[in-house]
């Protein structure tokens, strides 16, 4: 969960698939949580570890290393 604006929100985070972002206000911010907290986001936890796997992890950040090394 991240707040609006924000870079992480603009580079990272795609609102309902693999992450939530909420703007900075406290209300929406609590409705957020009890959302998740409810159940409402399960899904986002599986597809942020599928995002991270393919996109940010060592292995691949060491793949992409390698083509410019070449």
């Amino acid at each position: 969960i991240v707040s609006i604006p924000s870079t992480l929100a603009e580079m990272y985070v795609k609102n309902g698939e693999n992450g939530l972002t909420v703007e900075k206000d406290v209300n929406k911010f609590r409705k957020t949580i009890n959302d998740v907290i409810e159940g409402k986001y399960d899904s986002i936890g599986k597809v942020a570890r599928q995002c991270f796997l393919e996109e940010f992890s060592r292995r691949r950040l060491g793949e992409e290393f390698g083509k410019y090394v070449k």
